[in-house]
């Protein structure tokens, strides 16, 4: 018993348990580590990042980096990209919002207003520039061509209907693209589709692709590419920009196309 509240610590054994001693109410589906980090939200709103201290004895080799208190809970590992950390934050009532934190700098959280719509998964960085090394390998050791230089950069938010927004990196609060699944969601998305790259001899062989379950299916998504067919136009409209949105940015936000499918399997 601490401070009123009482403490479940569960069953210890003889396997490491990071974090066993801790007063929190830690929802384990959200722990993401990165060698001597963890980070973890709790049932109670909050999203921490412990360090592990080799040197140190006992309890103290976890030592707190940071709290943060959110103003719902995360559902999902947060994703880490580029030592930037990225997070959804579902709120009572059927809203979202998506947060990060650069990792090198003060922790300051930067968050985009809280809009209606539930969002249990965690947002998905694409950033080709910044394609994992370990799928980078498996394209050189296969002989695979590198995935399209054009493919749709952003932060992709996937909604528990279906609905997929993606805001921009440089302005996380600026919508670039919507888009939808090509079919009616069986389940809701509750959680994080994974990112991989398509297999060697398939039409999709090299390109980055969504995998997401629905229903008792496995479902293969293309990530979206730009669209090359009003470059000029849109370039010479990025000229010109009308408070922090330029006009081309204003007129794809408003478009919402439908992904194709590009492959389904039964689980």
């Amino acid at each position: 018993m601490e401070h009123g509240l009482i403490r479940h610590t569960g069953h210890k054994t003889a396997y490491t348990q990071p974090l066993y001693e801790l007063p929190y109410d830690i929802n384990h589906k959200t722990v993401l580590t990165d060698n001597e980090d963890i980070y973890f939200g709790t049932h109670d709103g909050k999203l921490l990042h412990y360090r592990y201290k080799k040197e140190a004895v006992g309890s103290e080799k976890w030592q707190l980096i940071w709290e943060r208190s959110l103003n719902g809970i995360i559902n999902n590992p947060p994703t880490l990209h580029n030592r930037e950390l990225y997070y959804s934050v579902n709120i009572f009532g059927g809203r979202s919002q998506i947060c990060s934190v650069k990792l090198q700098q003060l922790p300051t959280h930067n968050c985009t207003s809280i809009k209606y719509g539930e969002v249990y998964a965690s947002p998905i960085v694409i950033d080709p520039d910044f394609l994992p090394q370990s799928n980078l390998s498996w394209l050189q050791k296969n002989g695979i061509t590198p995935i399209d230089s054009q493919v749709m950069r952003g932060i992709y938010v996937f909604y528990r209907d279906g609905k997929i927004e993606v805001l921009s990196q440089l302005s996380k609060s600026t919508t670039s693209r919507q888009f939808t699944l090509p079919f009616h969601p069986a389940t809701p998305i509750l959680n994080t589709p994974q990112l991989l790259i398509g297999a060697q001899n398939t039409p999709s062989e090299g390109k980055l692709q969504f995998t997401l379950i629905d229903g008792d299916r496995l479902v293969g998504l293309p990530v979206p590419v730009e669209s090359q067919g009003n470059s000029i136009v849109e370039r010479a409209q990025q000229m010109f920009r009308f408070g922090t949105q330029s006009v081309a940015s204003e007129s794809k936000a408003a478009q919402v196309q439908k992904l194709d499918e590009a492959w389904s399997a039964d689980l």
